[in-house]
């Protein structure tokens, strides 16, 4: 289960609120389930920055996925194999970086005042919340003691693992296990902790609102999801852009602490293995990080450095 909160941390929250802004019309075209999203060859973006001694390469991943989706393509597979050394969000893959997880979502995630998530919303709005969660067979009650960012994450874990979507399926957690068989050096932007510290720092308020504006819209959130993946495996980042920053535009704190902070420190962080290292390097992170307004390429180029698509030789 800590697995599942720490793949989820940093993306649950976007996801979450993009749900909330998916409406009936954008998902009324295009395909209506992931198998159908990820049909034909993958087209998974690869970037390249480089200079004469360093090459780092960057790749936008999905978290949580169905693992039969196949997304490796020629431009992932050359990019991986030259790359000695990958960075990735944090380590979610090895045990003992896991250990001190536990305790910290008990301490940041439940409401040790006795305040009820209940509480956040009048007797209409619990109503659409129950009727929405018992889709997936839950209820307010089974959340009571949660704060609302860790109940967004669990309502959204479980609305993705019902339509087949897993941890042990998402690219960090396939890229892990691959670096760690192949010998690759791996390299962390930030540790778990500071993960959960980023949703527990937000204001509860703000993120209620957040969870109540998704939680009706999660029922469509197969054809949410398959749209999202579906880009993200076409090369279509306007239309990941899209999605990912519409639902946390309403909530711009949410965008600053997640997204565009996290870029311009992981930028910075990249710009310096530029500048003082040699050698070749691979950048598996969150897809949304590689699109839109305030990207990690932005800040790169802010940094002088410019990212192109990469494509194998």
């Amino acid at each position: 289960m800590i697995r599942q909160f720490c793949t989820l941390a940093t993306a649950a929250a976007a996801l979450f609120a993009s749900v909330g802004v998916a409406q009936a019309d954008p998902l009324a075209e295009g395909p209506k389930t992931l198998a159908e999203a990820t049909k034909g060859p993958s087209q998974v973006i690869v970037w390249e920055v480089a200079d004469d001694d360093t090459t780092i390469y960057m790749m936008g991943t999905v978290h949580i996925l169905d693992p039969k989706v196949t997304w490796k393509n020629a431009d992932f597979a050359d990019a991986w194999a030259k790359a000695d050394t990958v960075y990735f969000e944090a380590d979610v893959i090895s045990p003992g970086a896991l250990e001190g997880a536990a305790p910290l979502v008990m301490s940041l995630g439940f409401d040790a005042s006795g305040k009820k998530l209940a509480s956040y919303y009048d007797d209409d709005q619990q109503t659409a919340i129950n009727s929405a969660l018992s889709t997936f067979g839950v209820n307010l009650d089974a959340l009571q003691t949660m704060r609302p960012w860790l109940a967004g994450i669990q309502v959204a874990q479980i609305a993705l693992q019902s339509i087949g979507g897993s941890a042990e399926g998402g690219v960090e957690t396939i890229l892990g296990k691959a670096a760690q068989d192949e010998g690759k050096s791996m390299r962390f932007f930030e540790t778990v902790s500071q993960q959960l510290e980023m949703l527990a720092n937000g204001d509860d308020d703000a993120q209620a609102r957040i969870f109540f504006d998704g939680i009706e819209d999660l029922i469509n959130v197969e054809a949410y999801f398959a749209k999202l993946v579906g880009a993200w495996y076409k090369g279509d980042t306007d239309t990941l852009a899209e999605m990912i920053h519409a639902g946390i535009s309403e909530a711009p704190e949410v965008a600053e602490a997640l997204l565009y902070n996290r870029n311009e420190a992981w930028a910075t962080e990249i710009s310096s293995v530029m500048e003082n290292e040699q050698g070749t390097f691979f950048v598996a992170v969150g897809a949304g990080h590689l699109g839109g307004e305030k990207s990690l390429q932005d800040y790169l180029a802010a940094n002088g450095y410019q990212a192109i698509r990469f494509s194998a030789e």
